[in-house]
């Protein structure tokens, strides 16, 4: 068995994702877990990435079919392409149920899981995880919090954003593995 020459009381803890000491205060709370600061703004970038891929890909959609509504220029047509926001606002709803991942999740290796189980999320705790974002005014607050974990329709349904790479660190276990 090796011995460190450092006494215990002069070792600093370090971030669990990172394995770099936190130094002199340069950390911050994720999941009410210590973080340093690089780690906690790479996992928000992350997040935000993730979202902005997802609505660039459903605002694709929508000009598709904006697209195809301009060329065939028919007053039912546009009707139909009206109806159509109904199932794009679904998608949006129901976009964290394949397996915890949106498309955009999947690319920034992120994924949403139940905060008790680990579980990936289904579609049920998709709808109800999204359901803030139709409300506007409350959009650029949620960007906000994304820095401290959770935001609200994370904390209505229960779950939490894990970055997949780090899924067996403390900020990402379930809230029953701590």
């Amino acid at each position: 068995m090796t011995q460190s020459n450092e006494p215990s009381s002069s070792r600093r803890p370090c971030c669990p994702l990172c394995e770099e000491s936190f130094g002199d205060l340069q950390f911050r709370f994720l999941y009410e877990r210590p973080v340093c600061v690089p780690c906690l703004n790479a996992f928000a970038r992350r997040r935000i990435r993730a979202f902005v891929v997802d609505c660039l890909l459903l605002a694709g959609l929508a000009l598709i079919g904006v697209l195809i509504g301009l060329l065939v220029d028919h007053p039912t047509l546009w009707r139909l392409l009206g109806l159509g926001a109904i199932p794009l606002l679904a998608m949006f709803l129901i976009k964290d149920g394949f397996d915890g991942q949106s498309p955009g999740k999947r690319l920034f290796d992120l994924q949403t899981i139940h905060a008790q189980t680990g579980a990936p999320v289904r579609f049920r705790k998709s709808v109800v995880r999204n359901q803030p974002f139709l409300v506007p005014p409350l959009i650029l607050w949620m960007i906000a919090q994304l820095k401290s974990g959770p935001r609200p329709g994370d904390n209505i349904a229960g779950v939490k954003v894990i970055w997949k790479s780090h899924r067996d660190k403390p900020p990402f276990l379930p809230n029953t593995a701590r």
